[in-house]
């Protein structure tokens, strides 16, 4: 990133000007995709297509409350609900997820 700026003199009226150049790209790790999980890749036809009805449930609950996918479940949880182990840690499987009054077993 360069950064330049002038001084534009107008007497009472002065004022600077600033002119910034960058690169889109310059400053975004590498390989940003690196850590996500392809969950099609990862749980079985069954378990995907839960996940994937999940997901749509997901969505019309965070869109009803106003607030992001991400608030009321993430994937991670909605892959154990769905009948998954934990993708990360396998060996854990809750239940019951919960986000406010809902509750996906």
């Amino acid at each position: 990133m360069t950064v330049e700026r002038q001084l534009v003199e107008a007497g009472q009226n002065s004022f600077w000007t600033y002119c910034v150049e960058f690169l889109a790209t310059a400053g975004l790790p590498e390989g940003r995709n690196e850590g996500r999980i392809d969950y099609k890749e990862v749980l079985s036809a069954p378990e995907f297509e839960r996940f994937a009805r999940l997901r749509l449930l997901r969505k019309e609950l965070a869109e009803k409350e106003g607030v992001p996918a991400y608030a009321i479940f993430t994937n991670e949880q909605l892959a154990q609900a769905g009948g998954a182990g934990n993708p990360k840690s396998e060996g854990r499987r809750p239940k019951a997820v919960r986000s406010g009054r809902t509750a996906i077993a």
